[in-house]
């Protein structure tokens, strides 16, 4: 792999209902942030962890604080959110082992395992 690091931008759209604090970032109706994945192995499976975790912790920022758990509505916003910025991302990525080890995870998330 290349010495030159490697920066992926995750950007998601911004939803509607946003708090006083989120205004500014409806006027470009994206949040931006970069995931560096240049010093990570993305045909090896701890590589390929590496890289989900680090998108994970992206689509956190850009998507807000997590709610809490009576938050039930900005909850679903959240999550939506985190798929959306994380599907896409994963896509980009363009790496079939990250794919496939993401859309196991996801699965297990939806199946509740």
């Amino acid at each position: 792999m290349s010495h030159v690091a490697k920066v992926f931008a995750l950007a998601v759209g911004v939803t509607l209902g946003l708090g006083a604090a989120q205004a500014g970032q409806a006027a470009t109706g994206h949040e931006q942030t970069s995931v560096q994945f240049g010093d990570l192995d993305l045909h090896s499976q701890a590589g390929a962890e590496r890289v989900i975790a680090r998108l994970q912790a992206g689509a956190d920022k850009v998507c807000g604080e997590r709610p809490g758990l009576r938050d039930v509505a900005r909850s679903g916003e959240y999550r939506q959110c985190v798929r959306h910025a994380m599907g896409d991302a994963v896509a980009q990525l363009n790496s079939p082992l990250v794919s496939a080890l993401y859309g196991k995870e996801s699965e297990q998330v939806a199946l509740g395992k």
